[in-house]
């Protein structure tokens, strides 16, 4: 998906015509924009925010569940091994892989968007990427939190679709978008389109703040929590 969205976009005019009628046809030839980078880079937006944050967020359930109730349990149970260290390790494990999907999404969309627009910035997609990254792991924090309470995928998945349904309603409201962890979704589809993007150190950091605070609390309900 990623390398080939700057072909889909230059070809989108084509490929949307042909699926209308004469009539739509003209109405779709002076109401569509011109192909662009900045087009292709929103699609790649557009599919993180979508398919693969979905995928991403059935994948970290299924994960969390494991990671807090069976799998290695015994391994902590039987050696000495914190954890505090353990959940750690498997949740900065997590966090690192949405990082990867991020950077390698971002450097394929830029390199199949250049091969069709030769002025696209590198710069714009591989930010707002970030942005999303930390969209992922705020989220799969939640997940974690929901996991220590109880065996199973429902928690995790419940806790990873609601959090990522408000994030998805609330950016529509300007100030919850601009002072709150919320707006994140918003503020990487400005900063793709290299949109005037302003106070965007606010939803960033207190998407940090929440991120900890979210991964503290779950590792002291985990530390107190009965290990099956």
């Amino acid at each position: 998906m990623a390398g080939t969205q700057g072909l889909v976009t230059d070809h989108m005019p084509q490929i949307m015509k042909s699926l209308a009628g004469p009539e739509m046809s003209q109405m779709l030839a002076s109401t569509m924009p011109e192909p662009s980078w900045q087009q292709a880079y929103a699609g790649w937006m557009k599919n993180l925010a979508q398919i693969i944050t979905l995928a991403l967020i059935t994948i970290n359930a299924i994960g969390y569940a494991t990671l807090t109730n069976n799998g290695d349990i015994p391994f902590i149970l039987t050696k000495n091994v914190k954890r505090s260290i353990y959940l750690t390790t498997g949740t900065i494990t997590t966090w690192c892989a949405s990082l990867v999907y991020a950077v390698l999404g971002a450097t394929l969309t830029w390199i199949g968007t250049m091969l069709i627009f030769p002025r696209a910035p590198y710069l714009p997609v591989f930010l707002a990427s970030l942005v999303w990254a930390l969209e992922m792991m705020l989220i799969s924090a939640f997940q974690l939190f929901a996991a220590t309470f109880k065996q199973g995928i429902g928690g995790p998945l419940l806790a990873g679709m609601g959090f990522y349904l408000l994030i998805s309603i609330a950016g529509v409201f300007e100030k919850i978008a601009t002072y709150t962890p919320l707006g994140l979704s918003r503020l990487s589809n400005q900063i793709s389109e290299q949109q005037s993007v302003n106070n965007w150190f606010i939803p960033v950091g207190s998407a940090l703040l929440l991120l900890s605070v979210m991964f503290l609390l779950s590792i002291h309900r985990f530390n107190r929590k009965e290990l099956s």
